[in-house]
Protein backbone atom coordinates (compact mmCIF):
# COMPACT_ATOMS: atom_id res chain seq x y z
CA UNK A 1 0.00 0.00 0.00
CA UNK A 2 2.97 2.35 0.26
CA UNK A 3 3.33 2.46 -3.54
CA UNK A 4 0.38 3.90 -5.43
CA UNK A 5 -1.16 1.99 -8.27
CA UNK A 6 -4.44 2.51 -10.08
CA UNK A 7 -5.95 -0.15 -7.78
CA UNK A 8 -4.92 1.49 -4.50
CA UNK A 9 -8.03 3.68 -4.53
CA UNK A 10 -10.27 0.64 -5.08
CA UNK A 11 -8.70 -1.22 -2.16
CA UNK A 12 -9.02 1.79 0.15
CA UNK A 13 -12.57 2.42 -1.05
CA UNK A 14 -13.51 -1.19 -0.22
CA UNK A 15 -12.16 -0.78 3.32
CA UNK A 16 -14.12 2.44 3.76
CA UNK A 17 -17.26 0.79 2.37
CA UNK A 18 -17.06 -1.91 5.05
CA UNK A 19 -16.97 0.77 7.77
CA UNK A 20 -19.88 2.59 6.08
CA UNK A 21 -21.79 -0.70 6.06
CA UNK A 22 -21.33 -1.04 9.81
CA UNK A 23 -22.60 2.52 10.26
CA UNK A 24 -25.72 1.77 8.21
CA UNK A 25 -26.28 -1.45 10.15
CA UNK A 26 -25.96 0.43 13.44
CA UNK A 27 -28.73 2.87 12.56
CA UNK A 28 -31.03 0.20 11.10
CA UNK A 29 -31.42 -1.53 14.46
CA UNK A 30 -34.98 -0.45 15.20
CA UNK A 31 -35.48 -2.51 18.36
CA UNK A 32 -32.76 -0.78 20.38
CA UNK A 33 -31.87 2.91 20.60
CA UNK A 34 -28.56 4.14 19.30
CA UNK A 35 -25.96 4.61 22.01
CA UNK A 36 -23.38 7.36 21.77
CA UNK A 37 -20.66 4.92 22.81
CA UNK A 38 -21.43 2.91 19.66
CA UNK A 39 -21.23 6.07 17.56
CA UNK A 40 -17.83 6.87 19.04
CA UNK A 41 -16.66 3.30 18.41
CA UNK A 42 -17.59 3.73 14.74
CA UNK A 43 -15.89 7.14 14.72
CA UNK A 44 -12.74 5.50 16.09
CA UNK A 45 -12.88 3.01 13.21
CA UNK A 46 -13.08 5.92 10.75
CA UNK A 47 -10.19 7.67 12.52
CA UNK A 48 -8.13 4.47 12.37
CA UNK A 49 -8.85 4.18 8.65
CA UNK A 50 -7.76 7.79 8.07
CA UNK A 51 -4.60 7.35 10.16
CA UNK A 52 -3.65 4.20 8.24
CA UNK A 53 -3.96 5.77 4.78
CA UNK A 54 -0.87 5.55 2.58
CA UNK A 55 1.22 8.74 2.35
CA UNK A 56 -0.26 9.76 -1.02
CA UNK A 57 -3.81 9.57 0.42
CA UNK A 58 -3.23 11.26 3.79
CA UNK A 59 -5.88 13.75 4.80
CA UNK A 60 -3.39 16.34 6.01
CA UNK A 61 -0.18 17.04 4.09
CA UNK A 62 -0.37 14.17 1.59
CA UNK A 63 2.72 13.13 -0.35
CA UNK A 64 2.11 14.82 -3.71
CA UNK A 65 5.38 13.75 -5.27
CA UNK A 66 3.59 11.21 -7.44
CA UNK A 67 0.96 13.69 -8.66
CA UNK A 68 1.80 14.54 -12.23
CA UNK A 69 -0.19 15.45 -15.27
CA UNK A 70 0.31 15.11 -18.97
CA UNK A 71 3.63 15.81 -20.61
CA UNK A 72 3.43 19.15 -22.45
CA UNK A 73 5.64 17.81 -25.24
CA UNK A 74 3.97 14.47 -25.81
CA UNK A 75 0.28 14.77 -24.99
CA UNK A 76 -0.26 11.02 -24.96
CA UNK A 77 2.64 10.34 -22.60
CA UNK A 78 1.57 10.52 -19.00
CA UNK A 79 4.07 11.18 -16.30
CA UNK A 80 3.36 9.85 -12.84
CA UNK A 81 -0.16 9.21 -11.60
CA UNK A 82 -2.32 11.92 -13.16
CA UNK A 83 -5.40 10.33 -11.56
CA UNK A 84 -4.06 10.42 -8.00
CA UNK A 85 -5.39 13.90 -6.99
CA UNK A 86 -8.90 12.89 -8.09
CA UNK A 87 -8.74 9.58 -6.22
CA UNK A 88 -7.46 11.33 -3.09
CA UNK A 89 -10.21 13.95 -3.31
CA UNK A 90 -12.96 11.34 -3.79
CA UNK A 91 -11.76 9.16 -0.90
CA UNK A 92 -11.31 11.99 1.57
CA UNK A 93 -14.64 13.55 0.61
CA UNK A 94 -16.35 10.25 1.31
CA UNK A 95 -14.61 9.98 4.69
CA UNK A 96 -15.83 13.45 5.67
CA UNK A 97 -19.38 12.83 4.43
CA UNK A 98 -19.50 9.51 6.28
CA UNK A 99 -18.32 11.23 9.48
CA UNK A 100 -21.01 13.89 9.18
CA UNK A 101 -23.71 11.32 8.47
CA UNK A 102 -22.63 9.23 11.45
CA UNK A 103 -23.04 12.12 13.86
CA UNK A 104 -26.11 13.72 12.26
CA UNK A 105 -28.02 10.42 12.25
CA UNK A 106 -27.36 9.96 15.95
CA UNK A 107 -28.34 13.50 16.84
CA UNK A 108 -31.45 13.37 14.64
CA UNK A 109 -32.62 10.29 16.56
CA UNK A 110 -31.95 12.03 19.88
CA UNK A 111 -33.27 15.49 18.95
CA UNK A 112 -36.23 16.98 20.73
CA UNK A 113 -38.34 18.72 18.11
CA UNK A 114 -39.40 21.34 20.64
CA UNK A 115 -35.85 22.68 20.80
CA UNK A 116 -34.91 24.24 17.45
CA UNK A 117 -31.40 23.58 16.26
CA UNK A 118 -30.65 20.99 18.96
CA UNK A 119 -28.84 18.51 16.76
CA UNK A 120 -26.99 21.28 14.89
CA UNK A 121 -25.55 22.55 18.18
CA UNK A 122 -24.61 19.02 19.26
CA UNK A 123 -23.01 18.34 15.89
CA UNK A 124 -20.97 21.53 16.05
CA UNK A 125 -19.78 20.58 19.53
CA UNK A 126 -18.86 17.04 18.48
CA UNK A 127 -17.03 18.05 15.33
CA UNK A 128 -14.90 20.67 17.10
Amino acid sequence: MSECTSSTFLILRKDLASISGRIVHHFQKLNEPAQYADVMKLQNELDGFVNALPPAFKMRNPDKSQDHGMSPVLVRLTIGHFWLPVHRFMLLTEVLVTTIILHVCYHCEQADDSVPGYFVNCLATDML
